[in-house]
């Protein structure tokens, strides 16, 4: 089901549901990019409540302001209450794993559990970027992931200053939420980052995919949904 949702200040957000069970939001990577986790949605929707949406000025939701991560966890939240679940599982790709960790740690009481695709890292590091860089050339993205620019750099730069908060690494190692971080083992960026947050965390599990890129549900869809399932069956018990 598609529909629009406003927020507190005025700002319109586009969302979408489907399937049934316990409910899973999914959030997009870039940050700044506009919806593409319709394939991901696909494959939990015979399992979960699958929520999707839009941030702020991209695709189809309003361009307002401010572009930040205390905004964009802010309008999760709001997500949540629209939704009226109490708690929920927050699943991102890419950079929408790091978001999924951020808002977890902002309301632990409300996140079921983070799944993390082929993201989740707290470090603001010359190395793993230029890592990527080296490589990005290589990368096919999917026809729709062309991120709203003004965006990405407001974001990319707010979350660069997080990294850099001195208790984060604190914060993280006593976060109880279940957690599972799955990677692809043909992604082009390195894997450290989220095999380091996996140690750090007390109930998190890092699982790499094997003949899958960054996207994880391109290369082995049939592998993202075992263990992605696997893992919600185990909140379940």
């Amino acid at each position: 089901m598609e529909d629009f949702v406003r927020l507190p200040d005025g700002a319109t957000l586009w969302i979408y549901t489907e399937g049934h069970g316990p409910p899973l939001v999914l959030l997009n990577g870039g940050p700044g990019l506009a919806d593409y986790l319709q394939p991901v949605s696909t494959l939990l929707a015979d399992a979960c409540t699958v929520h999707r949406y839009e941030p702020r000025a991209c695709g189809r939701s309003s361009p307002a302001g401010p572009h930040t991560l205390a905004q964009a966890i802010a309008d999760l939240e709001s997500l949540r209450r629209h939704w009226g679940h109490e708690r929920w599982i927050v699943t991102g790709h890419s950079w929408g794993a790091d978001l999924a960790l951020a808002y977890a740690l902002h309301h632990p009481g409300a996140t079921r559990a983070v799944i993390g695709l082929a993201g989740g890292r707290v470090v603001n590091d010359r190395a793993w970027h230029a890592a990527y860089a080296e490589r990005r050339h290589t990368e096919e993205m999917p026809t729709a992931a062309a991120p709203n620019l003004d965006v990405n750099r407001a974001l990319t730069d707010d979350w660069r200053a997080f990294c850099c908060t001195p208790d984060l690494l604190h914060r993280l190692s006593v976060l109880e939420t279940p957690c599972l971080f799955v990677f692809g083992e043909h992604d082009i960026r390195p894997s450290w980052p989220t095999e380091q947050i996996c140690a750090l965390l007390p109930e998190a599990a890092y699982m790499p995919l094997a003949g899958a890129d960054h996207y994880l549900w391109r290369g082995n869809p049939q592998g993202l949904a075992k263990a992605t399932k696997t893992f919600l069956k185990a909140l379940a018990r």
